[in-house]
């Protein structure tokens, strides 16, 4: 039995030194790049863990060595036991407690989760030249935790429109925050995020919660390849979907001009805030067309308040709806609404001469209104016109 331990502590003591020299075989065999004589791995902690002035220092470094830092910041993301480290493992089972010491620095790593959170930080701070890393990032993208896939996320969307395919599958997954991550990203691509448009709008269609609001956002932001997916989601039975999509369509602005009688006819939605939206996309898609201006003009006369502000804003940066709806624009300065009040007073007084109809109800809101804001418009308005007025009757004289 003696003998036996003996053997066992032998075994034990050769499999230790064994290790070692492993370990010293393994760290004379690395290559991982240095910078000013530090190891790549030492930016990449002060990066995420030091103050403020390390944090730039460590990034200017990653910066400067640029591509060459990639393939082992990768690995960090995807790197399995060693066969030494495996080994160290199994080593340790067998021996008596004082002797696992020297062998927990081979199989004791850092934590995971940490070392691929600063790779990754690492490679958003590289952005496109760590393009070649958008395989090891997309299969980081997939962790189930949230704080990798995020992280991953952010990554993908600073490394070039070569990670939107990855971007795009990545949608498909079935973990929300996987997906969640993956439109957070695309968002960064506008245009070139075109490829993802049917899976966006089947979020936008299927999905609640705040990657409904995501999946639009990014729909806007593609531009006018996401107009026909936007027009159908307006069709939709949903008013929360169909409000969303008009105002998707809103920020598209002209390029979603295909969508103009679509619009048209959301401004008569029995939903008011479905009208809203589509008051104000019009706003920007389809102001000067002359069913544009009659939609908006009708809206002027809405019976809910949100929707009447909407029209009304646009007035005031239209000067051809205020013209054609100056009498009910001098109405509007009496409306329930302070900010409607004051943006009827400031689409009159932006019509300079062509408000000198309503002068009276201006000077009325100047004097009497409740709120200082509506007065102090209303006096403004006044004075444009006034002024106007009055560059009007010389330039008559002169001629």
């Amino acid at each position: 039995m003696r003998g036996l331990k003996k053997w066992i502590t032998r075994t034990a003591i050769v499999c230790v030194l064994l290790a070692a020299i492993a370990l010293l075989v393994v760290r004379w065999l690395d290559d991982e790049p240095r910078y000013q004589g530090r190891r790549l791995s030492a930016w990449v902690a002060e990066l995420r863990t030091g103050n403020s002035e390390q944090q730039q220092r460590a990034a200017e470094a990653i910066q400067a060595m640029g591509e060459e830092g990639v393939p082992y910041l990768a690995g960090e993301l995807t790197r399995k036991p060693s066969p030494v480290e495996k080994a160290a493992r199994k080593v340790a089972d067998i021996l008596p407690g004082k002797m696992k010491g020297p062998l927990k620095r081979i199989y004791n790593r850092p934590n995971e989760t940490a070392v691929k959170l600063q790779a990754l930080q690492a490679l958003q701070t590289l952005g496109t030249n760590a393009a070649d890393a958008v395989p090891a990032v997309a299969k980081a993208l997939r962790e189930p935790q949230v704080a990798l896939s995020s992280a991953a996320g952010l990554a993908l969307a600073r490394m070039g429109t070569n990670a939107v395919p990855a971007l795009v599958t990545a949608l498909d997954e079935g973990d929300y925050n996987i997906r969640s991550a993956a439109c957070h990203a695309l968002a960064q691509f506008h245009t070139n995020a075109a490829p993802g448009v049917p899976r966006l709008a089947k979020i936008a269609r299927e999905e609640i919660g705040p990657i409904n609001g995501y999946a639009f956002h990014v729909l806007s932001r593609v531009g006018r390849a996401a107009v026909p997916a936007l027009m159908d989601l307006a069709a939709s039975t949903n008013a929360n979907i169909r409000a969303s999509a008009f105002h998707a369509l809103g920020v598209i602005g002209p390029w979603a001009a295909e969508a103009r009688e679509v619009l048209r006819a959301g401004a008569k939605d029995t939903v008011p805030n479905v009208r809203w939206r589509a008051v104000e996309a019009l706003g920007t898609v389809d102001a000067r067309s002359v069913e544009g201006m009659r939609a908006l003009g009708e809206a002027l006369n809405d019976p809910e308040v949100m929707v009447r502000g909407a029209a009304v804003k646009v007035a005031v940066i239209q000067p051809m709806i205020a013209r054609e709806n100056l009498t009910r624009l001098g109405e509007l300065l009496e409306d329930e609404s302070p900010e409607v009040r004051k943006a009827a007073a400031k689409a009159i007084g932006n019509l300079g001469v062509h408000g000198a109809p309503q002068l009276d109800a201006l000077e009325r809101a100047a004097v009497n209104d409740s709120e200082e804001e509506v007065r102090l418009a209303a006096a403004r308005a006044i004075e444009t016109i006034q002024k106007s007025q009055r560059i009007a009757q010389a330039a008559k004289q002169e001629g």
